[in-house]
């Protein structure tokens, strides 16, 4: 289905493909540079976000994703599903909720009913790991305050343990 989305998209055009292929030879460099030939703002930003996620630089991504949502009058769900993504990668399970509950309403809003599909099911599944992330980080939290107030009461006793030992 991606590879139909992607021909959607763009990857159809030249500079796409040489980007595409410099991409898939693992030249970051190069395929960031093909991206250069692209006139289109949006499509470029998609090709952008696709080398900076393949490259595994996910702040990038994020950069590249919000300054390509900027050009849409609505919401792109490509820049929408790298920005889920990455923020994923990133372990910020608010910030992916966010994206994917923004593809949820792009899927909505797609006249295509196979690629609203697909792309409602990209944003559940997302979803579903933000708040996994959000859980994570809640327990991790929790687990924080308990060692915090475990220490502080330690503190209590020995800072009592030496009072009470200078009055003996």
């Amino acid at each position: 289905m991606l590879g139909c989305l992607a021909a959607t998209w763009g990857a159809a055009i030249p500079g796409a493909q040489a980007s595409a292929d410099a991409l898939s030879r693992g030249l970051f460099v190069e395929a960031l540079e093909e991206t250069e030939w692209e006139t289109n703002p949006l499509r470029q930003a998609r090709q952008r976000a696709d080398v900076f996620y393949a490259a595994r630089d996910f702040e990038a991504v994020l950069e590249t994703c919000r300054a390509g949502l900027e050009l849409e009058s609505g919401e792109d769900p490509w820049l929408l599903w790298r920005s889920a993504g990455s923020a994923l990668w990133l372990r910020d399970g608010e910030l992916a909720a966010a994206f994917a509950s923004r593809l949820g309403g792009a899927a909505a809003d797609d006249p295509d009913p196979a690629r609203a599909e697909f792309w409602s099911a990209q944003a559940a599944a997302f979803q579903e790991q933000a708040e996994g992330h959000l859980a994570a980080a809640q327990d991790r939290d929790a687990a924080v305050n308990r060692a915090r107030t475990a220490v502080a009461g330690w503190a209590l006793v020995l800072v009592a343990g030496a009072v009470l030992w200078r009055r003996v």
